[in-house]
């Protein structure tokens, strides 16, 4: 039982301790999201252990017949394991290994050549590691009965071990089938922690392969099956833990901080290993919703965490032999891991707040930590997220040249000049251990490791200037990637490539890579929280420059000749693929519905105007009926464009004063005044903006020539993409509508004092169905979808729109309506209601203010709730004017033949022109958006 009871405690160590998780940069790579072993990190996550056994109610029989020689053995092994003594171990176990093989012990054999796998995998041996478990599972399987619960028991636990292998070498199929088997194993053994243990490894290979929601069912399940029997068990905690760290990655955050208190208050009971590791995590959240202080306080508390000497598990006396310094080995080792991914994350949110003299100080400590750590899978990771961040902190200052240097074999590379500034040395030291990382790489057989540092060492190169050198490197990266099938690192190497092809001239070859790139991109949207935080494209920080740079390139500004028609279409298609792409970010997954339409072939009098905004102009493509696209450049800076916006936003909410007018004018001549001479010949009637960046953040109905309003001279409507659902006019039969709004206050919220008179002058201008406060619900809504045909379903009520999907919602009279939410409500189909709802109005709500982001809310609504059009205002509207205005848009509806535009424009026009709501706070946040017809 003594040998028994010290596997427990190891495994208990391995299992609590090494339990890791990702640093969250703003780098779309170096995320790596996992909780269970050591293996992929990227923008840093490298998981550590997390391999229980089941606590056996006796001992097997085969190691309790041994000798004692093999036993002493073994146990020395246990000892110097959990000291950290990985080569010490090895050699006591290699030795019990062969004693067991001279005594005929077959099944003790196979359970120590599977701890010495686990013990390889701490040194890195991968070779080694892999051999000695496949010979403890050719073992067991093939020379001994598995009718036995003990060698059951023992399958278990091996198949557990080498889905740990398989994960830590990136082998993410191979550990789930492993995982798989183990589960079914400890099953058949009547080991339900071991059943558990292995299916909760089973979630991190659904999540690195990109099945998050499945890895989150699977774990809510296990959370009920130890909800009853163990609610404080450490499993619970790391349950809670795996949960919140899912929740976070789909922009669940609010949940996701929940899980993670949860995770919290239970690990502290259990003065588990697990505690700085959720501290992390919450830090991370923090990160992510830009309260980087907060982030900063969770990081110093969870490095505060594991420098106590009280941080560690509890173990037995004859255990504690600890050195000096008060900590054992074993920990400081396995602690040095966390430690490092946290001084990471903290440093790459130094470099975001561009607290550069923070990164400087805490850039040695980090190489301190990282010098710590023995050449495994995990280490490399952190220093290639290293010299990452060491390139965004070095980007401004001036290229210090290096001598070439080659990967393949590895040869010193050395400062062009023997005068070096101390920028030009730490360029060397960074290009020295990336050379160094793809060295080890190659060794371990750890492929991602090998192309990611040639990639980056291919980026230092980039950084000095040394083109040649920088191609070569990236190409062999590249070359790497695709033959690895690695489509998510593959693009950024494309990218790299297209950088350094336009510095030297090449911009055909530049096009071709920038384009590829994007390919890439849009084939992973479909995968888009694929393998953790590192596939999750933060647009703010991410992806969104290369889109822009590729359409740079196809719409030069260097040459006299006209731009082909082929670059036009491919530059339009490259911004719907940012937005889009974007709008799969927001909400986690893709959004692109099957049944959409090309907006530019809805409606021959409609003109669809795609303003794209570079970084040194305005580019506008126009698209008529039965025309060839139209191109216009105005020489704007982006800056002074977004500046001009957001005055005229901040002006346009001031009721009392109309300084709104000179920007209003400004920027009607940069969007639509060069467009005018094309629109007149073709009867144009509709203008649809697909806009772009911050030019969503304002209503075009309001930009001026000086005597009218766009809105006086056309329709204007929105158009979240290319596409649009099967566009059809609105049916005047069969036309009713399902209202539903609050007067109270509530949940925190004033009360809306018109919103009844509101519903009672839709009621008298069309039939209607009307849920009022309390009986406006998410289930009373559903209802009323299911059991009626309502072609229009009107809300007034307060909402938000946010660039956060947990922030943009709709009140309801007991709950906050989420997007997801209000997609399942409003596609409640029966026979009644088989087709899509033609019109939702969303009056009350507005955008979340000052958030830049905010319209993707708007837009994701209008993509996601499964309606043709959505009406919804930028700002909060005066209740009675939003009165007075839906009043009119109905009556337009009933009484006449027209498209939605014109209605919901002469509603405007009729605010525009009464004396007290004539000012454009009132008639100018409503906007169309989707089909118009």
């Amino acid at each position: 039982m003594k040998l028994h009871r010290l596997r427990l405690i190891l495994l208990g160590l391995l299992a609590f301790i090494s339990f890791s998780v990702a640093i969250v940069a703003d780098h779309p790579l170096l995320t790596h999201h996992s909780h269970a072993l050591a293996a992929e990190p990227f923008v840093a996550s490298f998981p550590d252990d997390v391999l229980i056994h089941e606590d056996r109610k006796d001992a097997p029989k085969d190691i309790a017949l041994s000798s004692s020689t093999a036993l002493h053995s073994d146990q020395l092994g246990y000892d110097a394991y959990d000291r950290g003594e990985f080569q010490t171990a090895i050699d006591a176990w290699q030795q019990t290994v062969h004693r067991y093989e001279q005594e005929g012990n077959t099944l003790a054999q196979a359970q120590t050549l599977s701890n010495l796998s686990l013990a390889w995998q701490q040194l890195g041996q991968w070779n080694k590691a892999q051999e000695a478990i496949a010979t403890s599972l050719n073992l067991v399987t093939h020379e001994m009965s598995a009718s036995s619960s003990v060698v059951r028991d023992q399958l278990g636990y091996g198949f557990n071990i080498q889905g740990r292998l398989h994960f830590a070498l990136g082998h993410t199929h191979h550990a789930f089938d492993a995982w798989e088997q183990s589960a079914d194993w400890c099953e058949k053994a009547n080991n339900d922690t071991g059943r558990i243990q292995s299916q909760i490894n089973q979630t991190q290979a659904m999540q690195e392969l990109g099945l998050h929601r499945q890895a989150l069912e699977q774990l809510n399940t296990l959370q009920s099956t130890l909800q009853q029997d163990a609610p404080n068990s450490e499993f619970m905690a790391m349950i809670r833990h795996q949960q919140g760290d899912i929740l976070s990655l789909l922009g669940h955050f609010y949940e996701a901080e929940q899980a993670l208190q949860d995770a919290l208050a239970i690990a502290q009971t259990q003065n588990s290993g697990e505690v700085a590791a959720i501290l992390f995590s919450l830090g991370k959240i923090a990160n992510l919703q830009e309260n980087y202080q907060a982030a900063l306080d969770f990081y110093d508390r969870a490095l505060a965490h594991l420098a106590s000497p009280t941080s560690a598990p509890p173990t037995l006396d004859h255990l504690a032999q600890e050195p000096s310094n008060g900590t054992t080995t074993k920990n400081v080792v396995i602690d040095s891991l966390l430690v490092v991914q946290i001084q990471l994350a903290q440093l790459q949110q130094f470099t975001t707040t561009q607290d550069y003299q923070s990164a400087w100080q805490l850039w040695p400590q980090i190489e301190t930590t990282l010098d710590q750590l023995s050449p495994s899978h995990d280490s490399l990771y952190a220093r290639i997220n290293l010299a990452y961040h060491w390139l965004h902190l070095t980007k401004e200052s001036s290229p210090a040249p290096l001598l070439p240097c080659s990967p393949a074999p590895p040869l010193p590379c050395s400062p062009a000049s023997p005068t070096s500034t101390s920028v030009t040395e730490t360029r060397l030291h960074m290009a020295q251990r990336l050379m160094d990382t793809a060295k080890v790489a190659r060794e371990i057989g750890d492929r991602r490791s090998e192309i990611f540092a040639l990639g980056y060492l291919g980026a230092i190169y980039e950084s000095t200037q040394q083109w040649s050198s920088a191609e070569t490197l990236t190409k062999q990266a590249l070359q790497l990637a695709q033959g690895a099938n690695a489509l998510d690192s593959a693009y950024r190497w494309q990218w790299q490539l297209g950088r350094i092809l336009k510095a030297e001239g090449d911009d055909k070859g530049a096009i071709a890579a920038y384009t590829e790139a994007v390919n890439l991109l849009k084939s992973l949207r479909g995968n888009l929280v694929a393998s953790s935080y590192e596939e999750q494209f933060r647009f703010r920080h991410g992806v969104e420059p290369l889109y822009r740079a590729l359409v740079d390139l196809l719409l030069p500004t260097q040459t006299s000749a006209p731009i082909p028609r082929s670059n036009l279409d491919q530059a339009r298609e490259v911004i719907e693929s940012l937005h889009m792409a974007e709008l799969d970010d927001f909400f986690q997954e893709p959004c692109l519905d099957d049944d959409a339409f090309p907006v530019d072939q809805v409606d021959p009098h409609a003109a669809v105007l795609y303003p794209i905004i570079l970084s040194d102009r305005l580019e506008i493509i126009l698209s008529l009926a039965h025309h060839p696209l139209y191109h216009y450049i105005i020489p704007i800076s982006s800056q002074e464009l977004t500046d001009v916006i957001q005055e005229f936003r901040n002006n346009l909410v001031i009721r009392s004063r109309f300084d709104f007018k000179a920007q209003s004018q400004q920027l009607y001549d940069w969007l639509v005044r060069p467009i005018l001479s094309d629109l007149a010949p073709n009867q144009v009637k509709t203008l649809v903006f697909v806009l772009d960046g911050p030019l969503r953040n304002i209503p075009m109905a309001a930009l001026s020539d000086g005597n009218h309003y766009l809105i006086e001279d056309y329709r204007v409507a929105i158009a979240p993409g290319l596409n649009v659902i099967d566009p059809k006019p609105l049916p005047r039969k069969t036309l009713n509508v399902l209202a539903a709004g609050l007067t109270k206050a509530r949940q925190g919220f004033s009360a809306l004092s018109y919103v009844e008179p509101e519903l009672r002058k839709i009621q008298e201008s069309v039939p209607s169905t009307v849920l009022l406060d309390d009986q406006f619900t998410r289930n009373a809504l559903q209802t009323e979808l299911a059991h009626s045909a309502f072609p229009i379903v009107h809300i007034a009520t307060h909402g938000q729109f946010s660039s956060s999907l947990e922030n943009t919602f709709l009140l309801t009279w007991s709950e906050r309506l989420k997007i997801d939410e209000l997609k399942s409500a409003l596609n409640t189909r029966t026979t009644h209601q088989p087709t899509a709802i033609e019109l939702l109005v969303l009056s009350a709500c507005e955008t979340a203010t000052g958030d830049p982001k905010a319209p993707l809310g708007l837009a994701g609504i209008a993509v996601k709730a499964g309606a043709r059009s959505i009406i919804a205002t930028l700002w909060s509207v005066n209740d009675a004017a939003t009165a007075e205005l839906m009043k009119s848009f109905y009556q337009q509806l009933t009484d006449s033949d027209i498209a939605k535009s014109e209605a919901l424009r002469q509603a405007q026009l009729e605010l525009l022109h009464h004396s007290r709501y004539n000012h454009s706070l009132y008639w100018a946040p409503y906007l169309l958006v989707g089909n118009w017809l």
